[in-house]
């Protein structure tokens, strides 16, 4: 959702700049409402039909591959052309750079393109784009896996730390959140410990695995493949050396 919501913003941004900049172009044609009325109403509706096609492209691009936001930006404004040459832009006519309504729809978008990356570049620059990045760039579930890890370490007098650790990672979160997520890293904790019986009979490794997804790994379904690997590694010695694992 907050991979939406970013690649959302640089289109809009984008847009909206691609109209000031063409609007002020055409202004200076002089050409009557009637003669390029319609002009604006095109470039929206162009620019929405870019957005909803570079966004789905987007969003299954960065779901196997993480994608730059400049490759997003650049997905977008070559969508933007494509539509515009298909529906007959020609830049080269007999009109004048001045009243050439087709040379100004192209230089309006490869100004605002520009001027979108260069707003990305300076967003990456500033302090502001730690926030961004924490909120927008950032996997699914990041932070309950960062603290899960935290949580799995195998020293107590690091596993001591781990709030001021998390805190240290996101600094966005608050307190509350910081204990629900201690919390939730204890629960998942007991989870693994409630998944074998130690008044019942030993367990190979292949029945611990069962009982691990279907106690464990099936109801936090978020937990990534780094943490399953420490938690079965974990908890086969803990079982192993209370006698419950063959």
């Amino acid at each position: 959702m907050k991979t939406l919501q970013i690649f959302l913003t640089i289109y809009i941004v984008n847009a909206v700049l691609n109209f000031v900049v063409l609007t002020s172009l055409i202004k200076t044609t002089n050409y009557s409402g009637g003669e390029i009325g319609m002009v604006p109403v095109v470039v929206w509706l162009v620019s929405f039909i870019a957005l909803i096609i570079a966004l789905i492209i987007s969003l299954v691009w960065n779901h196997y591959k993480k994608l730059k936001l400049n490759v997003a930006l650049s997905i977008y404004n070559i969508i933007y052309f494509v539509i515009f040459v298909y529906m007959g832009l020609n830049p080269i006519n007999e009109m004048g750079f001045f009243k050439n309504v087709d040379l100004f729809v192209i230089i309006s978008a490869v100004l605002s393109w520009i001027i979108t990356l260069v707003f990305i570049h300076l967003i990456r620059k500033s302090k502001m784009y730690t926030m961004l990045n924490s909120f927008a760039e950032k996997p699914e579930n990041e932070i309950e896996n960062f603290s899960l890890n935290l949580s799995l370490d195998w020293e107590k007098n690091i596993a001591q730390n781990i709030d001021k650790k998390i805190l240290a990672k996101f600094p966005q979160l608050s307190e509350n959140e910081i204990i629900k997520l201690l919390k939730l890293c204890d629960d998942i904790k007991s989870a693994c410990w409630n998944s074998v019986d130690y008044k019942g009979s030993q367990i190979n490794s292949e029945q611990l695995n069962e009982q691990l997804n279907k106690n464990v790994f099936e109801k936090y379904p978020w937990i990534d493949s780094k943490n399953k690997s420490r938690i079965k590694g974990q908890f086969s010695y803990y079982f192993w050396k209370d006698g419950i694992l063959k």
